[in-house]
C-alpha cells in the first residue's frame, strides 16, 4: 500500500472519529465523513465498505486500548496488587474514551453490529486475559482454589457497570472509588483460607 494510500485511510479514520465522537454515527453520513477530509465519497468507499466497516475499525481500536492498559500492568507485581492494577487500568481507559466526547461511548458499545462484534471480541479477549491471571494465582496458591473461567466471568460481571454507557451515569470520583472497593472486595474473596 503506498503512503498516500495509507495517510488517506487514517485521515478518513480520524475525521470518522471525530465526527461519530461529536454527532454520533447514526448522524453521521459517509459524505460528511469526505467532506471533513477533503476527498470524494467515492475515495472513502475505495478505503471502507460501508460507514459500518469505519466505525468496527475504530471500535476495534478502541476496545484494543483498553485491553492494552490492562495488559500493561506490570507481571511482576504480586497477585492481589496486580488484579486491582488492571481493574484499574481498565476504569481508567473506559474513563479515557468517555471523554473524547459526547458519543465516545458508541464506539465502545451501542445497536451497530460493527460495533457489537468489536465488543464481543474485546469481551472475550478480556475474560481470557483475568481468566488466565485466576488460573496462574490459583496454580500458585495466591488465591483459594476457583474455578477461573466461571470466576473470570464474575469478575467481567461485576464491573460491567464500569464500562460506557452505563459509566457516564456516575460521578467520576465516585466510580473510581467504587471501582477500588470493588476490586478489594473481590480480592478477599479470592484470598486463601486458612482452612484450605
Amino acid at each position: 500500500m503506498s503512503r498516500a494510500l495509507a495517510n488517506r485511510r487514517t485521515d478518513i479514520l480520524r475525521a470518522a472519529a471525530r465526527l461519530f465522537r461529536h454527532y454520533g454515527p447514526a448522524k453521521t453520513t459517509i459524505s460528511d465523513i469526505a467532506r471533513e477530509v477533503g476527498i470524494a465519497v467515492g475515495s472513502v468507499y475505495l478505503e471502507f465498505a460501508s460507514k459500518d466497516a469505519i466505525l468496527g475499525e475504530l471500535s476495534k481500536n478502541e476496545h484494543a486500548a483498553v485491553l492494552t492498559a490492562m495488559r500493561q500492568v506490570d507481571e511482576d507485581l504480586p497477585f492481589e496488587q496486580r488484579f486491582k492494577a488492571i481493574l484499574a487500568a481498565r476504569f481508567c481507559a473506559m474513563v479515557d474514551v468517555s471523554e473524547k466526547g459526547a458519543h465516545a461511548c458508541e464506539l465502545v458499545l451501542c445497536q451497530a453490529s460493527a460495533v457489537t462484534q468489536a465488543y464481543q471480541a474485546f469481551h472475550s479477549e478480556e475474560h481470557e486475559l483475568l481468566k488466565d491471571l485466576i488460573a496462574a494465582a490459583v496454580a500458585g496458591q495466591a488465591c483459594r482454589q476457583l474455578d477461573p473461567d466461571i470466576t473470570a466471568r464474575a469478575v467481567q460481571n461485576a464491573f460491567y457497570r464500569f464500562s460506557p454507557p452505563r459509566l457516564f451515569e456516575l460521578d467520576r470520583e465516585e466510580a473510581r472509588r467504587q471501582v477500588e472497593e470493588l476490586a478489594e472486595l473481590l480480592v478477599q474473596g479470592m484470598r486463601v483460607r486458612k482452612e484450605e
